[in-house]
């Protein structure tokens, strides 16, 4: 999914070993995935062992700094100004030894700030201002984003709102201060209430990300996360790679050249004529539009003879069959071997599709064809 530029593991292991719950998180996602991969650990023991699995990967120490793929997260501040032991340990350790790391403060405007964006900014900032000072501490010019994720309660009854559309509003914010501070900014956007795939998750999903991809966000955190990232969904997943690659055509703009003014297109095509047929329409057909898979823009007659199905069953198809294929990014075997000697009781970490997903892959024909049917004799 070209959408996505860095794998975050968005799932726990709570079934994994209690020594190696971090390394079951990182494991089969570095097997299976040849883009950089990034989550958090719980202490700098488990850190430990997650960059041990890189240096084997990469075939040594110095291979695995030089080019590193794999990208810790910490949350280092409890709001309102208050810092985490084992987070801060973290801190201190990334920094010490120059590991890819940043933080994130994700602060609740109305319990852990005040119920006003610039009164949540303000407090936001002086938090990213102490870590970003122990950082410097430890390893002075450590490398600096400056990260949030800025949620406001709901104050009818309390809840974890991330799906508002103030969080965009504060990430615009954020970018602001970024540019000010001089370092990258980025955030969690794209994120949702909603329980299922539906039209409050479009919404939600589709508003705060553009509002921070037009402000100059450097990297957005979404992808497959439903009910305030409590829940993962594969189907939105595919959903969520289409919006980013939107997002990603936003952030590329256009330009104002000559040629793509196509001053001499226009003459040359004339009064009531066709740019369809020009060949300069041909080249820039893949290029000035994005092309979307996902979403539906057929006639509906065609939809309905085709099924007439939903965004999020055509999504659900194709994370079926990406989940089916055989992977091509998978470890070595001398490599895979090496990790095992050094772990015992490592999980297995194959992407092979579970039981039930296979009945799932063994039907989803049958029920497109049932769909077709239907609609073909009711109409």
């Amino acid at each position: 999914m070209p959408g996505f530029d860095v794998f975050s593991i968005s799932v726990l292991a709570d079934d994994a070993p209690k020594d190696q719950f971090s390394l079951s998180r990182f494991y089969p996602a570095l097997k299976n995935c040849i883009k950089p991969v990034r989550t958090s650990v719980i202490d700098v023991r488990e850190a430990r062992q997650v960059l041990k699995l890189g240096e084997l990967i990469a075939g040594s120490k110095e291979a695995f700094r030089q080019r590193p793929f794999i990208n810790f997260g910490y949350c280092s501040i409890v709001s309102p100004l208050t810092m985490d032991y084992d987070s801060t340990e973290m801190l201190m350790f990334y920094a010490e030894n120059g590991i890819t790391a940043y933080g994130t403060i994700a602060p609740m405007g109305g319990l852990s700030t005040p119920l006003t964006l610039p009164g949540m900014l303000t407090l936001m900032n002086a938090e990213w201002l102490a870590a970003a000072t122990l950082a410097q501490m430890s390893k002075p010019g450590t490398a600096l984003i400056y990260n949030f994720l800025p949620v406001f309660a709901d104050m009818r009854d309390g809840a974890y709102a991330p799906g508002a559309i103030e969080i965009g509003m504060m990430n615009a914010a954020v970018c602001q201060m970024g540019r000010y501070y001089n370092v990258p900014s980025g955030g969690y956007l794209g994120l949702t209430n909603s329980k299922i795939s539906d039209a409050q998750t479009g919404f939600e999903k589709g508003m705060s990300p553009l509002l921070g991809a037009v402000s100059g966000v450097g990297f957005i955190v979404m992808g497959g996360l439903l009910d305030a990232l409590m829940s993962f969904d594969f189907g939105q997943a595919v959903i969520d790679n289409e919006i980013a690659l939107m997002i990603k055509r936003v952030r590329q703009g256009f330009d104002f050249s000559t040629e793509n003014m196509a001053l001499e297109e226009i003459k040359k095509t004339g009064p009531a004529g066709v740019f369809a047929a020009n060949p300069e329409t041909l080249q820039r057909m893949t290029t000035t539009t994005f092309m979307p898979e996902i979403a539906d823009r057929k006639l509906r007659e065609t939809w309905l003879e085709e099924g007439a199905s939903t965004s999020h069953q055509r999504a659900m198809d194709k994370a079926l069959d990406i989940l089916s294929t055989s992977n091509t990014a998978a470890l070595d075997e001398q490599v895979d071997t090496q990790i095992h000697a050094e772990f015992d009781n490592l999980v297995n970490g194959d992407s092979a599709l579970p039981e039930g997903w296979v009945r799932a892959l063994a039907v989803k024909e049958t029920t497109r064809k049932r769909r077709i049917n239907r609609r073909r004799r009711a109409s």
